[in-house]
């Protein structure tokens, strides 16, 4: 009787932390046209081998808030940021830090993933960017070159 129940709790508990099948979504009023859209987006997706179409639905358009940066040559170099946003375009990036605007051109492009190897989209321009995903609603992009940097954001509360 001890080990059947020991048995069947522990494939219980296994097949409950496998799922991952389940897809959260969030939803984000979108600022940029003034009108009150609900927009429905994944909270918990992985994005560097999926078709440009769905990374940019996910990720375009969306102010995200910079929380930190690591990486570089020893691969633990840190940077924090308190009041820095991105937002992401189909053709540029619109950087505001400490209420002050920048623009930068960019492009999508498909690279070799230098992880994988496999084909990848990469915002290219200014910066090399492999949208990694978003996890737990937190957007992770990489340098797509070696010694590169991780990037974590969050998306933006509309105040």
């Amino acid at each position: 009787m001890g080990l059947r129940l020991f048995v069947t709790s522990f494939l219980f508990l296994f097949l409950i932390s496998c799922d991952t099948t389940s897809k959260m979504k969030s939803s984000q009023t979108a600022g940029k046209t003034g009108k009150d859209e609900s927009v429905e987006y994944e909270s918990n997706i992985v994005l560097h081998d999926k078709p440009l179409e769905t990374i940019k639905r996910n990720v375009v358009n969306r102010k995200w808030q910079l929380l930190y940066r690591i990486g570089g040559l020893a691969g633990d170099d840190i940077a924090y940021y308190d009041n820095s946003f991105i937002t992401i375009t189909d053709n540029e990036i619109i950087r505001e830090e400490n209420g002050k605007e920048k623009r930068q051109k960019i492009n999508w492009k498909p690279q070799r993933d230098i992880t994988t190897g496999d084909s990848t989209y990469v915002i290219t321009g200014f910066v090399n960017w492999k949208v990694e995903g978003i996890y737990n609603d937190s957007l992770k992009l990489a340098d797509n070159y070696y010694d590169g940097y991780g990037y974590t954001l969050i998306p933006a509360k509309n105040n």
